[in-house]
């Protein structure tokens, strides 16, 4: 989508988008990536104010978290924030009904909260029930500037429970990030400060992610900044945004293998770069749509994306007319067809969006399965791999291979329907213990690669799998791949862009 057609289209959908301020995207700059969407009206609207409580105002930047979303569940949003008389709120709302109430969330007997903004996570442990924890750090007292946190069990017992500080004399600064990643939680703080601040993580060494158990902290090195480093992840990977000393967003995948640089996610030199920002992980596991939302000198929001693993910045758009005291925070709902948005408005009270795409469907209308959350759907058909988007619908594609096996899209359901993906898959073994990648030794028959299969390896549509139940490693769980030579056709996986 170029420029104008983008502007054209927040015209078209009026939401009267601020596009006249000071920062504008440089004329250099590519198109932004067809998985681009712009903000739309979903129930909390493009920027709405959350009802304060009486008399009470808000400092730092808020926390906001999605739960649920996809096939038979609400999504629900909460955010909260800490006061100006250091009380730690929270408010919540579900589907598009009115906002709960703030309540004030008591802090441990004798801790003063409320030294920076909060930060919250939701994740599932090894047993597949829901935890959740809320991230503040402490201000003044006996242990000032360190971090608490109030986890929440599957039986919505909640309790505090203090992060050791591991040997670091002056605490933390700055705004804190949880991430769950691989049954465990990340807790991101910064030390320092102006224009030296660092980067610190530690995590939850329970596997069910029980948050009083923490590994000590590490240090991320490389890079320093000018403002606390902020994280968010997908459950796959992490990723680490921060302001350099040069006023520019880096960014950096926290756990991949090997861990890679700090990089500047400009593609170049910005002269209206977020003097604040947060980095979005949008449509995991696809390296090539990583956002980012910040705030200009302006107080006004821009926006970038990228389309090559976060090296390219297709330019800054502002994307809203109100401005912020603080830059936005992200949350995706479980199915990843929305992002929540929240800031702390120039009113000092929270205010929230979203951020929407379109979820997957078939090209000929009927959908045969969707899976637990509705980002990926099958669709029935008997077309050659080469042919396998033609099932798809405009606005869909066909879904990795690794995003079937790895991302919580299908939760554990089988595929009713023999399915390609996106992936010229290999495959090693036998037939009793098989398993596939695009690097296995051995290759399928030219255009009928392994792919996704039925218990039976028969679908309705005729198609056939020889193999079945292979894996994508060596006595890994059951993935369902299978078929290869003779099973020339079958239908597709599809995901939403």
């Amino acid at each position: 989508m170029t420029k104008s057609n983008l502007l054209n289209t927040i015209a078209s959908l009026a939401l009267a988008l601020s596009l006249g301020c000071s920062a504008q995207p440089s004329a250099s700059e590519s198109a932004f990536s067809t998985t681009h969407q712009p903000l739309l009206l979903d129930g909390v609207g493009p920027w709405t104010t959350v009802p304060g409580p009486s008399g009470v105002f808000f400092k730092n930047r808020p926390a906001v978290l999605s739960t649920g979303g996809g096939l038979g569940s609400v999504r629900a949003v909460t955010v909260c924030a800490t006061g100006q008389n250091n009380g730690l709120y929270c408010n919540g709302r579900r589907g598009t009904g009115n906002w709960s109430g703030w309540k004030i969330t008591a802090p441990p007997p004798g801790v003063t909260l409320g030294a920076s903004g909060p930060s919250l996570s939701a994740w599932n442990d090894d047993r597949g029930s829901p935890w959740q924890a809320l991230a503040v750090r402490q201000t003044g007292g006996s242990c000032p500037n360190c971090v608490w946190i109030q986890s929440t069990d599957p039986t919505g017992t909640s309790k505090w429970s203090l992060v050791p500080n591991s040997g670091i004399a002056n605490g933390f600064t700055g705004d804190l990030s949880l991430v769950q990643y691989s049954h465990h939680v990340f807790l991101i703080a910064s030390t320092g400060g102006n224009p030296n601040y660092s980067a610190w993580y530690a995590y939850s060494s329970d596997g069910n992610g029980f948050t009083n158990v923490w590994t000590a902290w590490t240090s991320v090195p490389g890079q320093v900044f000018k403002a606390p480093v902020t994280a968010t992840g997908n459950g796959n990977e992490i990723l680490l945004g921060g302001m350099g000393t040069d006023g520019n967003p880096y960014i950096q995948k926290l756990l991949s293998s090997p861990v890679g640089p700090w990089y500047l996610f400009a593609g170049g030199s910005f002269g209206d770069s977020p003097s604040a920002f947060t980095t979005a992980v949008r449509d995991p596991p696809i390296p090539e749509d990583i956002m980012v939302i910040g705030m200009g000198s302006d107080h006004v929001q821009y926006e970038g994306e990228s389309t090559a693993a976060g090296t390219v910045l297709n330019g800054w758009f502002a994307t809203s007319q109100i401005t912020f005291l603080t830059s936005p925070v992200m949350s995706p709902s479980m199915d990843w067809l929305h992002l929540d948005l929240a800031a702390l408005g120039n009113t000092e009270q929270v205010v929230v969006g979203s951020w929407n795409r379109s979820a997957p469907s078939c090209a000929d209308g009927t959908i045969e399965q969707i899976f637990q959350d509705s980002a990926m759907v099958g669709c029935g058909g008997a077309v050659t791999w080469p042919e396998r988007a033609s099932l798809c619908s405009a606005g869909s594609r066909v879904c990795g291979a690794d995003e079937w096996s790895v991302h919580t899209t299908r939760g554990v359901e089988a595929p009713s329907h023999n399915y390609w993906t996106n992936d010229n898959l290999h495959y090693n073994g036998s037939a009793s213990a098989c398993w596939v990648s695009t690097t296995e030794p051995f290759t399928c028959n030219a255009n009928q690669p392994m792919r996704l299969c039925t218990a039976t390896g028969s679908d309705p549509e005729g198609n056939q799998c020889n193999w079945t139940h292979c894996t994508t490693g060596p006595n890994s769980r059951p993935d369902y791949f299978g078929g290869c030579n003779g099973n020339a056709t079958a239908g597709t996986l599809c995901c939403a862009l």
